[in-house]
């Protein structure tokens, strides 16, 4: 699980490296089979290295390094 001060890369652009700010948790509107709703899902806000600019991503597009 990633969370608050981790050190991420985006799987699609492993050059954007940097720290995570803050978690936000958003509500899915998917429906599933059956008539139940998925929960929630989770955006991270990353403070890019290089640029010092404040990027979002699904938490599901990152992976953390060390």
């Amino acid at each position: 699980m990633i969370k608050q001060g981790d050190r991420v890369a985006p799987f699609r652009h492993m050059g954007l490296t940097g720290t995570v700010i803050s978690l936000k948790k958003e509500k899915v509107e998917t429906w599933l089979v059956g008539g139940c709703s998925a929960d929630h899902r989770f955006r991270a806000v990353v403070l890019i290295d290089e640029s010092k600019e404040e990027r979002e991503f699904l938490v599901s597009e990152l992976m953390r390094i060390d």
